[in-house]
């Protein structure tokens, strides 16, 4: 009776320690102590990868990165570079009191991927002969580009207003994501829009959409349109 007994306590304990650690794990960081302003030199790139819950602001000029944080948010941030690819992102979860800003200079940006929650904003224009954008989360971009091929794919409650022109575009939507792109003057585009999400484009001589879901797409300029709707979406000229 005793032995079971033991036995019978020891797997609780064991559960209990489990639990305990689970949670310890996920506990994040309160953010103390004054905000400070740092920049990180870094060498030249053009790719760039976000994970972390902050402002990123994007601008033109040489290589570096400026983080605006309270001092242990700071140590929780991770700034590296290989193969052309700058990745920032947290290292553990982090509750700060004061916003975080991350300001990012490069030469030029030709690939974004997001992941988690940023709010992403650039202040130049970017150029480039080839864009790629990729965001995954609850992240949000304004961009303003002048590129010949953009490729975008947006997946989970992620959202792009984008302001520019472009030659050939194609976008991939899926789950709740939201493409803005009323500004955003195509050429060619193709679109792939899965789930409940919604994009609002403009093509000059060439849209080819493939809606499965429930989303609704507006288009303006005046293509050939070539649509293949499954579900109950909708597409629609404004103009």
């Amino acid at each position: 009776m005793m032995k079971n007994q033991l036995i019978k306590f020891s797997r609780l304990l064991i559960i209990a320690l489990s639990m305990f650690v689970v949670n310890s794990c996920q506990q994040c960081i309160e953010g103390e102590g004054e905000v400070t302003t740092e920049t990180v030199n870094v060498e030249s790139f053009a790719k760039l990868i976000a994970d972390v819950d902050a402002t990123v602001v994007l601008m033109k000029g040489e290589p570096a990165v400026t983080i605006e944080a309270q001092q242990n948010i700071r140590a929780a941030i991770s700034v590296t570079i290989k193969s052309n690819k700058l990745t920032v992102k947290s290292t553990s979860c982090f509750k700060p009191n004061t916003p975080v800003k991350i300001t990012i200079y490069s030469r030029i940006f030709e690939e974004i991927d997001l992941k988690g929650n940023v709010n992403l904003t650039s202040v130049n224009l970017i150029t480039a002969k080839e864009l790629t954008i990729r965001s995954k989360g609850a992240s949000t971009l304004k961009l303003d580009v002048f590129v010949n091929d953009i490729d975008v794919k947006l997946e989970d409650n992620s959202q792009l207003t984008i302001s520019g022109n472009c030659q050939n575009a194609d976008l991939t939507l899926k789950n709740n994501a939201a493409f803005e792109g009323a500004g955003f003057n195509t050429f060619k585009m193709d679109l792939e829009l899965t789930g409940s999400g919604s994009a609002t484009v403009n093509a000059f001589k060439n849209l080819n959409v493939r809606l499965n879901g429930s989303g609704e797409i507006l288009y303006s300029g005046d293509p050939q349109l070539d649509a293949k709707i499954d579900g109950t979406g909708r597409i629609t000229k404004v103009n």
